[in-house]
């Protein structure tokens, strides 16, 4: 058994269970940053006997703390709410708290894991001389200043530029598209060890009836980068073929009273669209198994979690051709239909083909459950991420 030093958003309260008496009870102020793929890494090591220290932010925390439990350390310093506080500095304060937290550790991790090319691997890099350090890299720090023009994402991408600069570090890419980009970029190879999905969505399906009229998608964005107007103008040109066509959009930005919504309300877009706005996993694991088709119209993914989840409940998806890592999740074709997502007449027209070939949507969802279930289950994902530990320590290529 290995202890492994994890520097990552967390959703505390998530590990209250691994907890003592002490670290449950303070646990409870602290809600996390979050990161779900993240969590579920975690939980498996814990559950295979591994030693784990936690370095982690939240904006709830005034000072730092420490939460002990079996098997289990969780350290929480201070996030600053301002962005601007802190890009000013470069994030110098929550990186110093990473930092600070593994030098408090009397019996230092083996390995030390960090989660994002940004303040948390900022944190750990002072340390990659004397401990394998592992960068797991989880967007694309470029494509987002291309599609969120600000001096916040200018100074994250700075950040992000330091950090693949510190050649002794480790990257991990959750994507082959990810993978790619460093390679072209920096010149640095990284092994591929994607999200895993979370069990409850491999659950066997319930008995919930699938509506051949009803289309499903999943976003917490209306952003440029999630292109779902663009889906929208499509859903209209395919309701005059399909007028009993349900969309149905989900996240948290649909909902009725959102101002964002209203240009799009105004411009008559949300004929038979449904805003289910923010859902829990099982709920929304009831909404993939009533929908036949899940749209997926970003224009950019570094991996794609909603895209595995729809898979895994045997929902036919649709997603670009261009965008990211998308193709590779799809099997370049074998798993999904990929098509030109900035076009809504082309965004349509696959739309309408899945609605009428039932055919080829059963050869799709079959043939994309099994491959979920052989790559992306977070046993197959762990079992990679310790192998590479592994081969890290023992000093292999």
């Amino acid at each position: 058994m290995m202890h492994i030093g994890i520097a990552s958003p967390i959703t505390i309260q998530r590990f209250s269970k691994y907890l003592d008496a002490s670290g449950k009870e303070k646990a409870k102020a602290l809600e996390g940053l979050k990161a779900p793929a993240v969590d579920a890494v975690v939980e498996e090591l814990l559950r295979r006997g591994h030693t784990i220290s936690i370095y982690t932010l939240a904006i709830e925390c005034n000072e730092k703390t420490v939460l002990f439990g079996k098997n289990l350390t969780i350290f929480v310093g201070p996030f600053r709410k301002s962005s601007y506080l802190k890009t000013f500095n470069l994030f110098k304060s929550e990186s110093s708290h990473i930092r600070d937290f593994v030098h408090s550790e009397v019996n230092k991790p083996e390995i030390l894991h960090a989660q994002w090319t940004y303040e948390f691997s900022l944190g750990l890099s002072s340390f990659r001389k004397d401990i394998p350090v592992f960068v797991t890299v989880r967007d694309w720090a470029p494509a987002i200043l291309r599609y969120f023009k600000s001096y916040y994402r200018l100074v994250r991408l700075l950040v992000n530029n330091a950090i693949f600069r510190k050649r002794e570090l480790h990257f991990i890419s959750n994507s082959p598209y990810i993978s790619k980009s460093i390679k072209q970029r920096w010149n640095i190879d990284s092994v591929v060890i994607p999200n895993p999905i979370s069990n409850h969505y491999l659950e066997i399906q319930n008995s919930i009836d699938r509506d051949v009229n009803t289309i499903i998608s999943v976003s917490n964005s209306v952003s440029k980068l999630k292109n779902i107007k663009t889906l929208l103008v499509a859903f209209q040109q395919v309701l005059i073929k399909k007028p009993n066509l349900k969309l149905r959009l989900v996240g948290n930005p649909f909902y009725q009273k959102n101002p964002a919504l209203k240009k799009w309300r105004t411009s008559n877009l949300f004929k038979n669209v449904e805003l289910c706005g923010p859902v829990t996993h099982a709920e929304l694991v009831d909404l993939y198994d009533e929908s036949s088709i899940m749209v997926h119209p970003s224009l950019e993914e570094s991996f794609g979690n909603t895209l595995i989840e729809a898979m895994a409940r045997n929902t036919a998806v649709i997603g670009g051709k261009d965008s990211g890592a998308v193709p590779h999740l799809l099997g370049f074709g074998n798993y999904g239909v990929l098509c030109d997502v900035t076009c809504s007449t082309a965004l349509a027209c696959e739309i309408l083909r899945l609605c009428e070939e039932t055919g080829l949507r059963e050869e799709l969802v079959e043939r994309a459950r099994e491959y979920v279930l052989r790559n992306y289950t977070i046993e197959v994902t762990v079992d990679n991420l310790i192998d590479h530990y592994k081969k890290q320590l023992s000093g292999e290529n």
